[in-house]
């Protein structure tokens, strides 16, 4: 059990109510929310128990299976805990990564070292000037060959209406499974 105690103003993030609900959610799990007067909101979210490690429930794949490479990877994530769990499930598939936590870092990065990067994983929903759509419609206008996945963790008709916008490129659903990650920038990369 994960449990989060909130600050005052939490009603005031209407945003970070449904992004963890919708977290929780396609996890699996369920949310309890308790509120007592004086003390504020807690909130506690029950998520399936992970798998050991080194066991393998049936459906799905073994490690050496999956997918794998040695290309370079730009990943731009700006949630720091989903960043570093992206960069361990590349790192451990082989791949060269190199993090950064939004689009215009991204973007200036790749205007100096475009030639080092295989593959740009961004988020679709970013803070700052360039978000994840922007980043990639301006990676794909100014290096063509590039290759550009993008993830979200929105669900339900938002997550449609932004795979729309993405102009062809893949998306994959937060959260995703190693499994899930490793073929989608496999077939961005043979693409």
């Amino acid at each position: 059990m994960t449990q989060i105690c909130t600050p005052d103003d939490w009603p005031n993030h209407p945003s970070r109510n449904r992004q963890h609900a919708g977290f929780v959610h396609q996890s699996g799990g369920v949310i309890d929310t308790v509120s007592a007067l004086g003390e504020g909101p807690t909130v506690r979210l029950f998520l399936p128990r992970a798998v050991e490690a080194g066991v393998v429930s049936a459906g799905r794949p073994k490690a050496g299976s999956l997918p794998h490479g040695s290309e370079r990877i730009l990943l731009v994530e700006d949630n720091e805990q989903v960043r570093a769990v992206a960069v361990e499930q590349l790192t451990s598939l082989g791949y060269c990564v190199v993090e950064t936590e939004n689009g215009d870092t991204a973007l200036a990065l790749l205007e100096k070292k475009s030639g080092e990067f295989d593959l740009v994983f961004s988020d679709m929903m970013m803070p700052g000037l360039v978000d994840g759509f922007e980043l990639a419609q301006l990676v794909l206008e100014r290096w063509p060959s590039k290759k550009v996945l993008l993830t979200s963790g929105f669900s339900g008709g938002v997550g449609d209406k932004l795979e729309e916008q993405a102009m062809g490129v893949t998306v994959i659903r937060k959260p995703y499974r190693k499994a899930d990650l490793a073929r989608a920038v496999r077939a961005t990369l043979a693409a």
